[in-house]
C-alpha cells in the first residue's frame, strides 16, 4: 500500500465542511451541548459535511476509545485530503 490508503472502488471520501473547519454560524450549522462521560463539551453538527468529526485532542481528554484499524482519508474545504488515525 505505499503506506498510503486506498480507497474501495465507488468510495465517497468523507468532506468536512469551512463551517465546520471554522465554527462559524450558517443555516447548516447548530450548536448543542453534550456529555460525553458526563463532562459538558460544545458540539457543531453541520449540515454541509459528510460525517461527524472529532478532534483528537477531545478523544484524548474524554479517554473514549478509537478503531485504529478504521483509517480514512478526509476531504478538506480547499480539496487537501487528511488522514484520520481511526474511527470513534
Amino acid at each position: 500500500m505505499n503506506g498510503q490508503l486506498e480507497l474501495v472502488e465507488n468510495e465517497v471520501i468523507p468532506e468536512i465542511s469551512f463551517h465546520a473547519m471554522t465554527g462559524t454560524d450558517h443555516p447548516q450549522t447548530v450548536h448543542v451541548i453534550g456529555q460525553p462521560k458526563n463532562k459538558k463539551v460544545m458540539l457543531l453538527i453541520d449540515g454541509g459535511s459528510t460525517h461527524n468529526f472529532i478532534d483528537e485532542a477531545i478523544v484524548s481528554k474524554f479517554g473514549l476509545s478509537v478503531n485504529r484499524e478504521k483509517k480514512f482519508q478526509v476531504m478538506m474545504v480547499n480539496r487537501e485530503k487528511i488522514d484520520c488515525v481511526g474511527q470513534c
